[in-house]
């Protein structure tokens, strides 16, 4: 079932469509009279997936960041050098 709210209905109302989005309901949510955003509810396994991948990152990020720091305090990558 589709719900169409307006975007000041959906932020006096959060914990309603919280609800009804937990449900398995879409919210179609306006703005002076056009769609502005669709709310649904996600798949756990693709959230999964995208909380996985964005630590993945924030890991290789982070080793790249040591070596970096790492090789700086060693004198290497230096100008001239």
């Amino acid at each position: 079932m589709k719900n169409i709210i307006g975007i000041k209905e959906l932020r006096q109302n959060i914990d309603k469509y919280t609800a009804h989005v937990k449900k398995g309901e879409v919210l179609i949510v306006m703005r002076r009279s056009k769609p502005l955003f669709k709310i649904t509810s996600v798949d756990e396994g693709e959230w999964e997936e995208v909380v996985l991948l964005r630590f993945a990152r924030e890991e290789w990020l982070s080793k790249i960041l040591f070596l970096d720091y790492n090789s700086q305090m060693h004198g290497r990558n230096k100008k001239g050098a």
